[in-house]
């Protein structure tokens, strides 16, 4: 799933109880809400050397690892945060940034810590790898519905916000 579904689902489900939760609780529910997110078939966009699913990855680059990789979960995470800030009101998100911040950072870090699953393995990366395999639905391939899929669920979950 895209970085900024998981951003619109986490702040969906967590939004409403922004004002009175423990912000570090509304951080472990959307970590949590990734997981379970990711259960739904979905599309994943492939990064060049790390989850490309293919047998030949490229020799190591640091300018296309970068650009590439880096540049576009850099630009999912920024454009899944600036739709729910959208959807949500400027104005309500400058009341409580910190609570909104945590929804967001944690919905998206099973993932960047599966990222450095690939490249340092510890225990607790392993842990999380771990769980991802279990949760994550099989993912679909490159289709229209399968990038209906991420539009649809990333729709429900900025209506979500914006009306909640």
């Amino acid at each position: 799933m895209t970085l900024t579904t998981h951003i619109a689902v986490a702040g969906a489900l967590g939004a409403p109880f922004v004002g009175f939760a423990n912000p570090l609780a509304l951080f472990a529910f959307a970590f949590g809400s990734h997981y379970l997110a990711d259960a739904i078939p979905h599309y994943d966009y492939k990064l060049r050397y790390v989850f490309n699913g293919d047998t030949h990855v490229p020799s190591f680059d640091l300018i296309g690892f970068l650009i590439h990789d880096c540049g576009r979960v850099a630009f999912d995470s920024m454009l899944g945060a600036v739709l729910a800030i959208a959807a949500l009101g400027l104005e309500n998100f400058l009341a409580n940034p910190l609570p909104f911040f945590l929804l967001g950072f944690g919905s998206i870090l099973p993932d960047l810590l599966s990222a450095l699953n690939a490249g340092v393995p510890t225990r607790l990366l392993k842990w999380n790898q771990s769980i991802q395999n279990f949760t994550h639905a099989k993912k679909l391939p490159r289709s229209i519905m399968a990038i209906l899929s991420q539009v649809l669920i990333l729709a429900g979950a900025l209506t979500f916000i914006h009306f909640f």
